[in-house]
């Protein structure tokens, strides 16, 4: 909560739409996975230093504290539904 009032209080929050395109079929993916540095994607902007180092450890702290879901080869969080991976569908919400 304190991580949340600072940031709404301190940040400005800025919201931009992409303009609809051409529909394309099947996904988008770089020739080559080494370095997508060059990738633009329409509609998305970078925001350097959006947080300082101690935002950033905070909010690192915060993710930490929740419990981690272990069960396929990586860890993972969810937030509000989960997803089932031996269904590959959603599935129910996480007890908090």
């Amino acid at each position: 909560e304190q991580v949340r009032h600072g940031l709404l209080e301190s940040t400005p929050w800025v919201v931009r739409f992409a303009d609809r395109g051409e529909a394309v079929s099947g996904p988008v993916v770089p020739g080559s996975v080494t370095s997508t540095a060059s990738v633009e994607v329409p509609g998305l902007e970078i925001l350097h230093d959006f947080v300082t180092e101690e935002e950033a450890q905070i909010l690192l702290g915060e993710f930490d504290a929740r419990a981690w879901d272990t069960s396929i080869r990586r860890r993972v969080q969810h937030f509000g539904h989960a997803f089932d991976y031996s269904r590959l569908a959603l599935g129910e919400a996480p007890a908090e």
